[in-house]
């Protein structure tokens, strides 16, 4: 029904456009979903947490902001891809539970020197935890 509004609204070459756009986004979210469901075959035959794609999608949902309608947006929505990984991670059965925090704070820690000069140059900043 609002797929008609907007496009209502448009008219001739915009309004093709328009129309063209909005039925490729199908395509768009399928593959970002398929995606995920690949991380989590992937990982499930390891031992690490298979689910862990889902902590993104949490932490970008927390940040809050405001989502554009799911038919107007070219990814799932973040709470939809963290109950499908979840659903996925269950279905398969994956058993790993290891997220290896450590081993990332320690490979961190032995970025080169350059890394701040790096942000500088770049203007990126280092994240708090």
């Amino acid at each position: 029904q609002r797929r008609l509004e907007i496009l209502s609204r448009l008219g001739g070459r915009e309004g093709a456009t328009a129309l063209k756009e909005l039925l490729t986004l199908r395509y768009s979210r399928a593959d970002e979903s398929e995606s995920d469901m690949a991380s989590v075959r992937y990982l499930c035959e390891t031992d690490y947490y298979a689910g862990g794609a889902a902590g993104f999608f949490e932490k970008l949902e927390a940040e809050g902001g405001g989502e554009p309608p799911q038919f107007l947006s070219t990814h799932p929505s973040p709470d939809r891809r963290v109950a499908d990984i979840h659903d996925e991670v269950e279905k398969l059965g994956c058993t790993g539970e290891a997220k290896y925090a450590d081993r990332y704070r320690e490979m961190k820690e032995h970025i080169p020197a350059t890394a701040p000069r790096f942000r500088r140059r770049t203007g990126l900043r280092r994240r708090s935890n």
